[in-house]
């Protein structure tokens, strides 16, 4: 019965006689001919592999004036896929020099400074000083070094950071808080919609509004808004 489960036909014997010889070829080939490729390292490896130890020791330079600097091109030694023959390649920077900084100290007016000012303090980058630069311009301006911990980015702005401004005041936008609209009033971060309410409805009722004094009087403006607010608006 075994026999009969093993038994192969006449006409098929010949193709599996070839193809168990071929197998058996392949195999004996495999140890009687062993692959020539070197084991030890080529010549080409080795340039390759000191290619990338200059390369990187090429990132760590710096200048004179302290600036660290990248190359302006790496040349580096890539071998191609199943050859030895080393293949020479030129990788150019994009930046070829770290953003410039000014030195710990350097003090700057925040009430002036555009992004590209304010991304020369150490640890501001450019999503930062856009943060900054966007909130001064709704404000109007800034009174305080300490308005900055109210940017979203607030968390990332050290003390060291903080200390490297200085903010003249003059410079800060006032509203009119009896000439302007509901619009540009409602659009100060420090005035709410139901507080501009309150404004126009007093004007309506009792005309303008004659000082800080009067808007105590207001349930919806507190004495911390108050205190904000005595640098944004005029009275004329």
């Amino acid at each position: 019965m075994l026999q009969d489960r093993f038994y192969i036909p006449r006409r098929q014997r010949l193709p599996v006689a070839v193809l168990l010889t071929v197998i058996v070829a392949l195999l004996a080939a495999r140890y009687l001919f062993p692959s020539s490729r070197p084991t030890a390292p080529s010549e080409a490896g080795l340039r390759w592999a000191d290619s990338i130890a200059r390369f990187y020791a090429s990132l760590d330079t710096v200048t004179e004036s302290g600036t660290r600097q990248y190359p302006d091109s790496v040349h580096t030694f890539v071998l191609r896929p199943r050859t030895e023959t080393p293949v020479l390649q030129t990788a150019y920077r994009r930046d070829t020099v770290r953003p410039f900084k000014y030195p710990p100290g350097t003090r700057i007016e925040l009430n002036t400074a555009d992004t590209a000012e304010l991304k020369k303090i150490r640890g501001i980058g450019s999503y930062i000083a856009r943060s900054i630069v966007s909130l001064r311009d709704r404000l109007g301006g800034y009174y305080s070094v300490d308005q900055l911990r109210e940017t979203r980015y607030a968390p990332y702005l050290t003390d060291e950071i903080l200390a490297s401004f200085t903010v003249d005041t003059t410079l800060v936008r006032r509203l009119s808080v009896n000439r302007s609209d509901f619009r540009t009033l409602n659009s100060h971060p420090y005035l709410s919609y139901e507080q501009v309410q309150a404004l126009f409805a007093w004007r309506k009722k009792r005309g303008d509004i004659s000082g800080l004094a009067r808007l105590a009087l207001l349930e919806e403006f507190s004495d911390a808004d108050l205190r904000r607010l005595a640098h944004y608006l005029r009275f004329d």
